[in-house]
């Protein structure tokens, strides 16, 4: 009994960090996305603290975390570089004057961030990221936690269109808590409809996933029936939403669902339904989709797209402000501007450009070009690594055991680069990589792809290897000839 007990009580201090970062996947989106000052710190010491955590049961078990070499070389690098150049800032920005002020930087000739205070609240924020991607990536080696991870993701997803739905239904102004109107196009506790946007074609996928699994493993009608109401209102939802670009993602992947739903029911892989029964079903579920988006209203939407003709012209602001950012290129230089530093150092760049780019400007609305302003070349190579690499390394492994993939398996491949391809795309004309709630998920996703693995690589690294020593011929023995 008192092993038990010992063991149960070993269980529950490792399962600890797990379930705190499940938590951060939950309340992260509820704390207006991570888009205030003060959510922001939430996020990242909560998650913090999840990481700590879980770094703690590593010693304590006397165990490595799982670390891929490339991923480890790429973290390290822009961990190096984020830290560097918020400690040897050259200038800090004051934001009632308006203007840079010098500091004293550690090594004059050595590169530094133009904004000491900007770039040293993003190297926290990029080390909690790096640090959850690494949990994550060791976490994936466990199957239950994996679906742990994406059901955090799709439950938090699912109160989060509740609530933007019954705003809508209810013509609310604001936020329901909140003080102040907004806009119509805010939605549930994002106040920018594109973030918003952006968020709902990270965690629709995910609810499209448990659907199919429900379709593929045979579950009881309840179960399909629940999962398929919970994809209707995920994808009135994005319709509904201002943005149009998100809008036209989820058009188009969701689209490659249908058409991957079709071919499972084609080829027999969905108990107890024939292709037609699920060609009629998939047709209801896009009616569906179209009603409750009808009953929520489009008028949102409607009006967005009814200025597109208007706005494709090269004195669109944002055109406007990509121009800026070839600029600060340049000016970057190897090692960039610094972190977080685009807000204070656009309106350098801004001179001779068209009036309508007058004011403050966040972000550029284009996440890659506002990264090679402020990490350089070398931060963006380290980005890029992070970002694609674990996209590269997850398809290169999937392939190789394509024959010997599990059903949930493939599933949770499709939904991870569903998801992780909107935001991706998504970030060529916005700015969803700089909203702390879509940094979370994405670090997390990326988590699962780096340790791929543990789940996508069915022959493991050393018994491949081995087999594959067994089966070549030596050359002392090739062709049955002695040389």
């Amino acid at each position: 009994m008192a092993s038990r007990d010992k063991s149960s009580l070993s269980d529950w201090i490792i399962d600890a960090p797990r379930w705190l970062l499940l938590a951060v996947l939950v309340l992260a989106p509820w704390a207006y996305g991570g888009s205030e000052p003060w959510s922001i710190t939430a996020i990242n010491w909560t998650s913090g603290a999840a990481i700590g955590l879980w770094l703690a049961t590593c010693l304590l078990r006397q165990r490595m975390p799982d670390l891929p070499r490339w991923l480890a070389i790429a973290g390290g690098l822009l961990l190096a570089l984020t830290w560097w150049m918020a400690l040897n800032a050259k200038f800090n920005y004051d934001l009632f004057q308006k203007d840079f002020h010098p500091r004293e930087p550690w090594l004059a000739w050595a590169p530094g961030s133009v904004n000491r205070d900007a770039s040293l609240d993003m190297a926290w924020r990029v080390t909690v990221l790096l640090g959850a991607l690494l949990f994550v990536c060791d976490l994936a080696r466990r199957s239950l936690w994996r679906k742990r991870v994406l059901g955090a993701m799709a439950f938090a997803g699912l109160s989060i269109v509740a609530l933007g739905l019954t705003q809508r239904a209810t013509g609310a102004t604001a936020i329901f808590w909140g003080e102040g109107e907004l806009s119509r196009s805010f939605f549930a506790t994002y106040r920018y409809h594109s973030n918003a946007a952006a968020y709902l074609n990270l965690v629709w996928p995910m609810v499209a996933g448990f659907f199919a699994l429900s379709l593929l493993r045979g579950s009881r009608w309840p179960a399909r029936v629940a999962w398929a109401a919970a994809l209707v209102l995920c994808g009135a939802s994005a319709l509904i939403i201002a943005s149009r670009a998100a809008g036209v993602l989820a058009l188009l992947l969701g689209g490659m669902w249908v058409l991957w739903l079709i071919r499972q029911a084609w080829l027999g892989r969905i108990e107890g339904v024939n292709h037609t029964v699920t060609g009629v079903a998939v047709a209801l579920l896009i009616l569906s989709m179209v009603a409750v988006g009808a009953l929520a209203g489009f008028d949102v939407a409607a009006r967005r797209w009814a200025k597109f003709d208007k706005e494709i012209t090269l004195d669109n602001p944002r055109l406007q402000v990509a121009e800026a950012c070839l600029k600060m290129a340049p000016e970057a230089g190897v090692f960039g501007l610094g972190p977080g530093t685009f807000q204070s150092a656009f309106p350098y760049f801004s001179h001779g450009l068209k009036t309508n780019t007058k004011g403050v400007w966040e972000h550029a609305h284009n996440d890659y070009l506002e990264t090679i302003a402020e990490y350089g070349a070398v931060g963006s190579m380290a980005w890029a690594v992070i970002l694609f690499g674990g996209i590269g390394r997850a398809g290169w492994m999937a392939w190789r055991s394509r024959e010997r993939l599990g059903t949930t398996e493939r599933v949770h491949l499709l939904v991870v680069l569903t998801a992780l391809g909107s935001v991706l795309a998504h970030a060529f004309v916005d700015y969803p990589l700089q909203i702390a709630s879509i940094q979370i998920y994405v670090a997390a996703l990326l988590g699962l792809l780096w340790g791929a693995r543990h789940w996508l690589d069915v022959e493991t690294p050393r018994e491949g290897r081995a087999q594959r020593r067994a089966q070549k011929p030596s050359m002392a023995t090739e062709g049955g000839k002695s040389f």
